[in-house]
């Protein structure tokens, strides 16, 4: 639906990722359910008329919902996208990093996800149009194969854009690479809304309406997006001084003010897109919401997922990429769930952040992948070998 800009307006994406690993402890999943998962669908309900947010909810976590009972929740889920207060966007099933994977990897992974839209939620596959790649992993080469499953847009980080053109990102015009869009978050107000002390949700917006006029320069209509991950609110309200309550103190305030206020509009990506003009043959870098402007300068492009000063990670993707050979060799439909759901990208996370105990729980997947009856002795001792090595790691 295309939008009447308005003077003076900044247009709001707001984004939320939603996501557990497939190897998540189940009391661990309860409790995020109970904090953040239906408490800020609860409060969307809640929120005025116009109000919307954008979320990505993988597969991966939407089956542990169901296995664990929370039906209500995945009804709540329900209530907000047929109320049109939550925009859903893709992502792959089992977050794996895409640019890190083969084409045909990724199109099984968002395939999938858009599958258990349906089955979930009720919607309608091809209505979902948008992309959050999982850790905002990006890099120009997954753009076919996105775009070939019915990705017209994605999102990601703008560090790496920003250090290789030595300039900000836009805010009136939308990057467009090979008929998709490409929205570039603003990794500052990210940080901003997610990790500061501004406790409020209206004193963040006054704070962005300030620094973005300052920025821009101008008082014609901008856009800027933001995404975090969904636990922001309610499961990381860790602060005990003062004590934080995220949903009430900071997201309700928000999207109370950013529907009222004049200043501001909460959109949608697709109605950006019918508004602002779309500039072509920008390089976009190669990039994720962990990148620092550093880590992009060394070329280390994902720094927590493939280091060359992490030897774990080395071990880890040559057992990532055996596996995936593997895939085009069976059609055993229990064996391809398996090999779905091993490359999940908190593995070689949690290893840098020094949890290598939680890294490997990840091998109980690859162990079950190469104890497969349907798996040839040649390959299973193979896959055993690579497991032992980062078993030892």
């Amino acid at each position: 639906m295309k939008m009447n800009k308005v003077k003076n307006v900044i247009y709001i994406v707001l984004g939320l990722h939603a996501y557990q690993p497939p190897t998540q402890r189940p009391n661990i999943t309860k409790q995020i359910n109970e904090e953040s998962y239906a408490q800020v669908a609860q409060a969307l309900m809640r929120a005025p008329e116009g109000a919307v947010i954008c979320a990505d909810i993988a597969l991966s976590l939407l089956e542990q919902l169901e296995k664990l009972g929370c039906q209500e929740t995945i009804s709540l889920f329900k209530q907000c996208v047929a109320s049109g207060k939550l925009h859903l966007v893709n992502t792959a099933a089992y977050h794996p990093l895409l640019p890190l994977v083969p084409d045909y990897y990724i199109q099984r992974q968002l395939s999938k996800n858009v599958a258990g839209y349906e089955k979930f939620l009720g919607v309608d596959a091809k209505k979902i149009t948008g992309l959050f790649p999982p850790e905002m992993a990006f890099s120009e080469r997954i753009i076919e194969p996105v775009k070939s499953v019915g990705t017209s847009w994605m999102v990601v980080d703008d560090t790496a854009f920003c250090t290789y053109h030595r300039q900000s990102p836009p805010y009136n015009k939308i990057i467009k690479k090979s008929g998709v869009h490409v929205f570039l978050m603003s990794h500052n107000w990210h940080k901003i809304a997610a990790y500061s002390d501004i406790q409020d949700g209206r004193n963040f917006l006054n704070a962005l309406h300030y620094g973005y006029r300052m920025w821009t320069g101008s008082s014609q209509p901008a856009y800027i997006v933001l995404w975090m991950d969904w636990e922001t609110f309610g499961h990381h309200d860790r602060k005990p001084n003062p004590p934080q309550d995220r949903i009430r103190n900071f997201l309700t305030p928000f999207l109370q003010t950013a529907v009222y206020d004049e200043r501001f509009q909460l959109a949608t990506p697709e109605e950006l897109i019918s508004s602002f003009p779309a500039i072509e043959n920008v390089f976009i870098p190669d990039g994720s919401w962990s990148t620092s402007s550093a880590d992009y300068s060394n070329g280390i492009a994902w720094p927590l997922w493939l280091n060359p000063q992490h030897k774990f990670h080395t071990i880890w993707w040559n057992l990532a990429n055996y596996t995936l050979s593997v895939l085009g060799t069976t059609d055993n439909k229990e064996l391809e769930n398996l090999i779905d759901q091993a490359l999940y990208s908190c593995q070689p996370w949690q290893w840098v952040n020094g949890n290598g105990e939680i890294a490997k729980e990840g091998l109980q997947i690859f162990e079950a992948i190469f104890k497969h009856y349907s798996i040839s002795v040649g390959i299973k001792e193979r896959g055993m070998e690579l497991i032992n090595k980062i078993r030892i790691a």
